[in-house]
């Protein structure tokens, strides 16, 4: 925890850093995660809940306003917990499919592509 909010404080630290940092954590303590991402109504859980959205969400708004990702903080929690899910039923190298199921989630919490951007423009007569 108190590496993610160290690094959380860093003004350099992207979003995806904190993610990456999120998914080695995960990696090395999946059941925790699992745990915190699923239980967030158990109050002995809501400290740590709010300290990892906290170390998030600053960064997140930075995302947002540079258009690098249309999601919120519940989604991005959401996100955590789906990994987490796959974390605990996959074997203990779980690395490469944490970080596949990041890159996938990361394409649908960004920004929609182009191509359905132009797409919606055409539909609607622009």
């Amino acid at each position: 925890m108190g590496e993610l909010e160290a690094l959380a404080d860093d003004p350099a630290v992207t979003l995806d850093d904190l993610l990456s940092l999120l998914t080695r954590q995960a990696v090395g303590s999946v059941a925790f995660v699992d745990m915190v991402t699923s239980s967030a109504e158990d109050p002995r859980l809501a400290m740590v809940v709010e300290r990892v959205t906290t170390a998030l969400a600053g960064r997140l708004h930075h995302a947002q306003a540079a258009g690098l990702v249309r999601a919120d903080a519940d989604e991005l929690f959401l996100a955590a917990g789906m990994i987490a899910a796959l974390l605990v039923r996959t074997p203990a190298a779980g690395r490469p499919a944490a970080d596949a199921a990041w890159s996938l989630l990361r394409r649908g919490l960004g920004p929609p592509p182009r191509q359905a951007r132009r797409s919606a423009v055409v539909d609607r007569g622009g």
